[in-house]
């Protein structure tokens, strides 16, 4: 180049790059000299950065909980043209915290935390974690706990603070989610199927199918079927209450001893309005203990005469009985005595006094141990013989 004639100078220039990277100022020199004065002299032009120092900032990832990791990505707003070191820290999240040191994330060893700078190809157990100059991001990633436990999705944080280069803020903060893949657990009502009245209470375990890692609710409650309330058991409702982790809980149901002989009865024992579970149903029957004296019957022996031929038996119980009692003879053969027809005695005979009474007689049924009782004669207008018939039931005269 060449400084014209009459003139002192020139201006030269040279165009500069408008880059993303923070960088401090830089410099650029320009030398020059004449076939007269060949030692060059030289100048300095400055160049002013205008991206400002790079922010810092941490993804908030959502991880399954069998998603084995949750990655997190350390990033600068721009590139730097010096490398960024960043330490990091996990804690649990504000909003239902996740629990540390391998209960819900984390390890607790040295594979607690890992780094990734080759986009999760390898990753190497480190505390702190570096960006290089020119690059902008580093992946950082800890483990998650695929447990078995029903609860809502936790939360927890991973901490970068820049412990070399320069950002404009001296640390970020990342949120992880952790969503639950457990099936909601079920409540199983037991108790017993049958009860005898006499054990006075009747005991029901609910329990939950898993354990649940949030505060579980239900109703429970008594429904009268064939037994009534008030009468054959108490009514009985009321909330039960499982705290994180419990999986078992109880409640009674009061059962009346009355003294009425009657038969099976039932209710019915139901769940309703749960929370964070299911629900199931459950009937017990209960069991007459005979306290009535399982209701004996007294049949009192009617008196006989020829003017009451078929009398009618007197029936009586000790207790009262919830049904009808039917009372039914025994068959005739079942009888231990039974009358035969009268023998009339030849027509010569009923010239004696004593043939004008008829002759009679009886004979035991096979089979049936006791004495005969004797006949018993009553005088008729013709010849003829009332007998006893005596069963368990009744007294007849034929």
């Amino acid at each position: 180049m060449s400084v014209p004639a009459s003139s002192t100078s020139l201006l030269v220039r040279v165009p500069t790059v408008n880059d993303l990277v923070s960088e401090p100022t830089e410099t650029v020199s320009l030398s020059a000299a004449t076939a007269q004065n060949t030692t060059p002299v030289a100048g300095t032009g400055s160049i002013l950065d205008n991206d400002g120092s790079p922010s810092l900032s941490v993804s908030s990832p959502t991880v399954a909980e069998d998603g084995n990791f949750a990655q997190f990505t350390v990033s600068l707003s721009n590139p730097s043209a010096t490398a960024t070191t960043v330490s990091r820290r996990l804690a649990a999240g504000a909003t239902n915290p996740a629990t540390g040191g391998g209960v819900d994330f984390g390890s607790g060893t040295a594979t607690n935390l890992q780094v990734s700078t080759d986009s999760g190809t390898t990753w190497t157990n480190a505390t702190s974690a570096t960006i290089a100059a020119g690059t902008t991001s580093v992946l950082v990633r800890t483990p998650v706990t695929n447990d078995t436990i029903d609860e809502l999705n936790e939360t927890f944080t991973l901490t970068a603070t820049t412990t070399a280069g320069t950002t404009s803020n001296a640390s970020a903060v990342g949120t992880a989610t952790i969503t639950d893949n457990d099936p909601t657990p079920s409540l199983a009502l037991t108790g017993p199927a049958t009860i005898n009245e006499g054990a006075g209470t009747a005991t029901y375990t609910v329990t939950l199918s898993a354990a649940s890692g949030q505060t579980v609710t239900v109703a429970y409650g008594t429904t009268g079927g064939t037994a009534t309330s008030g009468v054959d058991f108490t009514a009985t409702s009321g909330t039960l209450t499982f705290a994180p982790g419990a999986t078992v809980a109880t409640f009674s149901v009061p059962i009346t001893n009355d003294t009425t002989f009657e038969g099976s009865e039932s209710y019915s024992v139901s769940l309703s309005t749960p929370t964070n579970a299911t629900i199931g149903t459950g009937t017990t029957t209960i069991l007459d203990n005979g306290t009535g004296g399982g209701g004996s019957t007294t049949i009192r022996r009617p008196f006989l005469s020829p003017a009451r031929p078929w009398p009618k038996t007197a029936t009586s119980r000790n207790s009262p009985s919830a049904s009808p009692i039917r009372v039914l003879p025994p068959p005739r053969s079942a009888w231990p005595w039974r009358p035969v027809r009268p023998i009339r005695p030849p027509a010569a005979a009923w010239t004696s006094a004593r043939a004008r009474r008829p002759i009679c007689r009886s004979r035991p049924i096979v089979g049936r141990p006791g004495p005969m009782p004797p006949p018993q004669p009553l005088r008729l207008a013709r010849p003829a013989c009332w007998f006893a018939r005596q069963s368990p039931m009744t007294r007849s005269m034929s």
